[in-house]
């Protein structure tokens, strides 16, 4: 799903890309390490017509973490948006309701 919210944006002159903030196994230390990236930031940053969008794709019953709701609630109080999306259809409802409240604010 991550793949095709991407390639949307690139259908509809957008851009997106995936935010990678998953450690990674060290067999030679024996434990996960952790990149630079923030705790809590969406799998896919968005850009479309001025909108910036952060969007945590989530599988079955998957829950958002206390570290995400944080940056969701920065996010948002910076003019961002921050979605959680369980299908490609969510994503495409919650998507369509962000251009509808953007184009509001704009009028």
């Amino acid at each position: 799903m991550t793949k095709a919210i991407i390639a949307y944006f690139d259908i509809i002159d957008g851009f997106a890309a995936r935010i990678n903030s998953t450690g990674v196994y060290r067999a030679d230390i024996g434990k996960f390490t952790y990149g630079g990236g923030t705790n809590g930031m969406a799998d896919i940053s968005a850009l479309h017509n001025g909108m910036a969008i952060q969007i945590e794709v989530k599988a079955g019953n998957d829950k958002p973490r206390e570290s995400q709701l944080k940056i969701k609630r920065k996010y948002e109080k910076c003019g961002g948006y921050y979605i959680f999306v369980h299908s490609f259809k969510e994503f495409l409802d919650k998507f369509n309701e962000i251009i509808e409240k953007h184009d509001r604010s704009n009028m």
